[in-house]
């Protein structure tokens, strides 16, 4: 505990230094160019105390190491003093078997010689039986006894019959048969084979007989050999050799592991000894260090760790101090290069993690710190090619996306801009559905994407945002190419040409792009632009509400899997019936929680949402019963009527001869100002809650007549320009409008369009569709199939639902309910004549999501494509800047 409070001090008083000091810990904030602000206090208090916790989970950590050390060390001496003395003892006896093993080689090598030794001086048994049947035998060369001794016989009996044939004396023939008697039997003890009373030569083949003996029976030389080898491979079992030692190597080697000291190559028990000193040379280090940390010098702690040997534990207190530069100049010196540049990069220091990598040569000089910045974590250019590639409604679906590296630089105004290094990305992402209870997910679309990164920026900090247009059945084409991408078609409705022939759309970069805030990720729907079910499943599977909020959740988590975007603030930005899908996606995404994401290789968890942005939105709801029980339907409820009275006083502002005569104008209205009109739009609202609609409880013939239901009426005539309206008429004036010019088409989405041969709610489908087609091969590297085209509207898809089965405040409601943190921003357009504002903020008021700023509103000088006017992408801008401003956390780079 005391540990704890010693290193929350020392953290404390680092965090509330940092930046004073020319020795404090570096942070991007040093400099005015930095790649990032300093983090927020919030942020310091966070990493002091995930400092600490660790710090004090380490101490306690090495506490029951070295318990269970000491433990381990005592357990081992007891366990193994018998095993010693057994082992000891076995040795013992191994180094008497061995001396007898040894005898008994000896003796048996003795025989063995005494059986086959070749030395003439003193020859071997079998040396001695061969030169015994050589001596019988003879050669070649030297007659060998028995034939000498046959000789001699026949010359005996040559001598005997030449003495009878003379007829000698009877003393010579006697004496001449003795002396055959003896020569014949010199021969024959030469040569007798009588087992009983064998000669000479039998002798001789039997002894060599029995050395040599034969296949049924071994000799003596081989019984010898035998008995040799048993004596040689019984000494080896003792002895072992170089591959396999013997039982006395094991032995030895056993109780050499158990009481070695080699410092090099410690025995069990001196490892345990060894183990229990280093925990506790630890403890003792940790101790110093929290000391000098409590005393203001975490860099001298960090050093006394690590000349301890305990280099990790002295990076972590750089790391927690803040010395981040320190602490990788550490990693780098004992070899851990790439642990150090994940940790600046973690930590924000993308220009410290460049210079690192350009000091080390692996960058190249020239192009800056915050073009190397992000060149370390951008992806390499790959082109697509989708041709080559199979079908995307395949299960054989490729992947992987096209890259090309960018870089914007954005004006805000006359002095103000940065550069924005970015990734650009195109191609099919396999949506997944939920796990099953295996854990298995199955395939479900190939979902055509675009993307914009900037892979400069830590993924945990940075938002992405996943944007979706309606339709049902368009495809984001609108929100891509015509309001947040980094480039942007330049429409400035309602400031059209009226013929087809004079128009110019100019593709320019985007000032208003929200690179700057957050990632962008722009999905068309199964049907639109490429996307397509994967086999079997078919588009028309996904035609239905709920699927189609479905997949919208399931590309979501995704694409996070993918692309290791877990743990990233998450929003989505819906348009028209786009807004209806993500309401609902959104309260499928909080039902699911965590359970579709795949862990996230940084260890930190998952967020499922941190924002919903609806545009123009089509929601389901209530919207009319604020007014009283009998207003249950928009027709009797004129929620249209405000943007009536705004298209009409516009028309008049343009187009009529007498401008300061409208209605808004004759109340002190200027609704060629911003002001002017959110002021006019005010007093539309009120005399529509509290004239209009209160006037149609009474009763009519008689209100007509008074001099208040006269007043009433002429404020109607007055605001929708329509001077002969009668009392009976009234309830369909907003039907009517003030139509300028006659023969002409009038918009929609943008009420204040008019055009003579074209449709100005969709020339832009066209207009959009080319600029993308010549975007995505030269901006995304991206090189569409051949066929089929890319479908900004699916006239195929056919939709059937009813506007209660649609997204809308219940589902909002429902997220809110989850997560009360959540923000939500409705953009609304007051020239919209397709979502009237005025309906939306009924809707959310009935729902009372109005309340506590729960739900933002928004609203600006354009049409249902808020984006399409110029005068209005300022504000607009400026409004979605500061709902993503707290949960951004990082500047961007300068």
């Amino acid at each position: 505990m005391i540990f704890r409070l010693l290193l929350l001090v020392a953290l404390l008083g680092l965090s509330a230094c940092n930046g004073a000091d020319t020795n404090s810990p570096q942070t991007d904030a040093d400099t005015s160019d930095s790649t990032f602000a300093l983090a927020t206090a919030r942020d310091d208090l966070a990493t002091v105390n995930a400092t600490i916790a660790e710090s004090e989970r380490k101490r306690a950590q090495l506490e029951a190491e070295r318990v269970a050390a000491q433990k381990a060390l005592d357990d081992l001496k007891a366990a193994h003093a018998k095993e010693i003395a057994a082992v000891k003892t076995a040795l013992e006896d191994l180094a008497v078997e061995l001396e007898s093993k040894t005898e008994a080689l000896q003796t048996a090598r003795q025989e063995f010689d005494d059986l086959t030794r070749e030395d003439p001086a003193n020859p071997g048994a079998l040396k001695q039986a061969r030169d015994a049947l050589a001596i019988l035998n003879g050669d070649e060369n030297t007659p060998g006894s028995i034939k000498e001794a046959v000789k001699k016989r026949n010359d005996v009996q040559a001598e005997l019959a030449t003495l009878m044939a003379e007829e000698n004396t009877p003393g010579l023939i006697a004496a001449a048969k003795a002396k055959l008697e003896k020569a014949q039997a010199d021969l024959d003890d030469l040569t007798r084979e009588d087992p009983d009373n064998p000669g000479a030569l039998k002798r001789a083949r039997d002894a060599l007989a029995i050395l040599d003996g034969d296949e049924f029976i071994p000799g003596s030389i081989k019984a010898a050999q035998v008995k040799l080898k048993k004596a040689r491979d019984e000494l080896a079992i003792l002895n072992g050799d170089a591959d396999t030692p013997g039982l006395i190597a094991a032995a030895q080697k056993r109780l050499d592991d158990l009481i070695r000291t080699d410092k090099d190559n410690p025995g069990e028990i001196a490892k345990a000894q060894k183990l229990l000193a280093d925990i506790n040379a630890k403890l003792a280090a940790l101790g110093k260090a929290a000391k000098l940390m409590a005393d203001g010098k975490p860099q001298e702690a960090a050093k006394g760790l690590k000349d301890a040997g305990f280099t990790q534990e002295a990076i972590d207190v750089l790391k927690g101090a803040g010395f981040f530069n320190e602490a990788a100049d550490m990693l780098k010196a004992v070899g851990r290069a790439q642990e150090a540049l994940k940790m600046l990069t973690d930590a924000g220091l993308f220009k410290e993690a460049a210079a690192m990598l350009k000091a080390d040569g692996k960058i190249p000089e020239g192009a800056g710190l915050d073009a190397d910045a992000y060149a370390l974590f951008a992806p390499e250019e790959y082109r697509f090619i989708a041709n080559d590639n199979p079908d995307p409604s395949s299960p054989q679906v490729n992947g992987r996306p096209s890259v090309m590296r960018h870089s914007i630089t954005v004006h805000k105004g006359a002095s103000d801009e940065k550069t924005l290094w970015y990734t650009a990305s195109a191609g099919h992402l396999i949506a997944y559905g939920p796990k099953d209870i295996t854990g298995t997910k199955k395939l479900e679309a190939a979902m055509f994407y675009v993307s914009y990164t900037r892979d400069d920026l830590p993924r945990d900090k940075r938002p992405v945002t996943f944007f979706v247009n309606g339709g049902p059945g368009a495809a984001t084409i609108y929100l891509h190419m015509a309001a947040y991408g980094p480039k942007r078609v330049k429409i400035d409705a309602p400031n059209l040409p009226m013929q087809a022939k004079d128009f110019n759309f100019p593709v320019i970069d985007n000032d208003e792009t929200l690179l700057d805030q957050s990632d962008l990720v722009f999905v068309d729907m199964v049907g639109t632009g490429y996307s397509t079910a994967i086999q079997p499943l078919k588009d028309e599977d996904f035609f239905d509400v709920t699927r189609d909020a479905e997949i919208f959740r399931d590309f979501v988590t995704s694409y996070s899997n993918k692309n290791n975007r877990q743990s990233s603030p998450k929003y989505v930005y819906g348009e028209s019936y786009g807004g209806a899908r993500v309401a609902k996606a959104s309260a499928l995404l909080e039902q699911a929680g965590t359970s579709n994401f795949d862990a996230d290789p940084s260890g930190k968890p998952p967020i499922i949402l941190s924002g919903i942005i609806l545009n123009s939105p089509l929601l389901s709801g209530d919207s009319c019963s604020r007014f009283g029980a009998v207003f249950t339907t928009l027709p009797l409820c004129t929620l249209g009527f405000p943007t009536q009275a705004l298209v009409t006083d516009y028309f008049q502002a343009t187009y009529s001869k007498e401008p300061d005569e409208r209605w808004s104008k004759t109340k002190g209205f200027d609704t060629l100002t911003d002001d002017g009109l959110d002021r006019y739009v005010d007093y539309i609202r009120n005399f529509h809650a509290n004239t209009y609609i209160p006037m149609f409880k009474k009763l009519f013939p008689l209100f007509a007549e008074t001099v208040d239901g006269k007043k009433v009426l002429k404020e109607i005539q007055g605001i929708l320009a329509i001077p002969d309206l009668r009392w009976s008429s009234v309830s369909l004036a907003i039907s009517r409008l003030f139509l300028p010019k006659k023969d002409s088409k009038y918009g929609v989405f943008d009420a204040r369009m008019i055009a003579t041969d074209y449709d100005p709610d969709y020339f832009d489908s066209e207009v959009l569709g080319n600029a993308l087609k010549d975007h995505l091969p030269n901006s995304v590297n991206y090189v569409p199939r051949t066929s089929p085209d890319y479908a900004v509207v699916c006239n195929r898809c056919k939709w059937d639902y009813e506007m209660s089965q649609l997204g809308g405040v219940t589902d909002l409601a429902a997220v809110l309910k989850t997560d009360p943190k959540l923000k939500i921003l409705a953009l609304l357009g007051y020239y919209d004549n397709a979502v009237w504002f005025y309906q939306v903020e009924s809707q959310l008021k009935i729902a009372k999501l109005d309340t506590d700023k729960r739900v933002t509103v928004k609203r600006f000088a354009s049409g249902h494509m808020t984006y399409y006017t110029e005068a209005a992408r300022g504000p607009l801008k400026k409004a979605l800047d500061e709902f993503y401003a707290p949960a951004t956390g990082v500047a961007a780079t300068q």
